[in-house]
């Protein structure tokens, strides 16, 4: 099995590793790590994009690495949004965890989904809402936005 490094290293890109621990369970999540590796090659794209979107996708809090925060406020520094996506059954506090800790940047939004037989449409809806953005939403998409899952475009 390859790491998260060693594919880095195969794309010839440098990937943040200075918080970087080898898993010791296979219950760790490292959110900071993401949302890091995810900034840095899109800072090495060879062309940028309007909308420069990061997703998150995850079933709980980072429970390894550093403060999520800290990784999603670098990335909104670089002029990258941070979206995500919640999966699973302990939906209203993941949520919550993933507004505070996760999302950011203009028109930014958390999704949930909690029926496994979801998880395709949920994806769609969430890819279109990372091109368009949240004010484009259609009804089919609002149905994975938990109540003022959207951030305030002006802060």
């Amino acid at each position: 099995m390859r790491t998260l490094i060693e594919e880095g290293q195969l794309l010839d890109r440098d990937l943040p590793t200075d918080h970087y621990e080898a898993s010791r369970s296979q219950l760790q999540t490292d959110i900071a790590l993401a949302i890091r590796s995810a900034s840095a090659l899109l800072n090495s794209a060879p062309s940028r994009s309007p909308r420069s979107v990061i997703n998150i996708v995850g079933n709980g809090p980072s429970n390894s690495g550093m403060e999520p925060a800290k990784a999603r406020d670098a990335a909104q520094e670089a002029g990258q949004i941070v979206n995500g996506l919640v999966v699973g059954y302990g939906l209203a506090s993941d949520v919550e965890y993933y507004r505070t800790h996760v999302v950011g940047g203009p028109g930014s939004f958390v999704m949930q989904v909690s029926n496994p037989q979801e998880m395709m449409e949920a994806f769609l809806a969430k890819f279109r809402l990372d091109i368009a953005g949240p004010s484009e939403a259609t009804a089919s998409d609002e149905q994975f936005l938990p109540a003022s899952a959207t951030d305030d475009p002006d802060p």
